[in-house]
């Protein structure tokens, strides 16, 4: 089961993500972007990294809301017209 669903920050307040956080009713949570940061990611988006310092935002948000020692269970899948992507992480603990 999936426990929340977890981007940075000012993109947790965008009504496209309020609405799917209440569609798949788990909470959505925004992380700072220097969090999101210290996250090595194992896809790398030129792009992303330019804007956001990491190689893969969604990657990083799904390690970091996983807590230390988290890994990837489903790596970066973009969406067709490449305006969402996601990520799955779990904590090992």
């Amino acid at each position: 089961p999936l426990d929340a669903l977890v981007t940075e920050s000012a993109k947790s307040r965008a009504p496209v993500f309020r609405e799917m956080s209440m569609v798949m009713a788990l909470p959505g949570l925004g992380l700072r972007i220097d969090d999101l940061q210290k996250m090595i990611t194992p896809t790398q988006s030129q792009r992303v990294l330019d804007q956001f310092g990491t190689g893969s935002l969604c990657e990083a948000a799904a390690l970091a809301a996983a807590g230390p020692g988290a890994v990837l269970v489903a790596a970066r899948v973009i969406s067709g017209d490449g305006m969402a992507t996601a990520a799955i992480a779990c904590s090992m603990r």
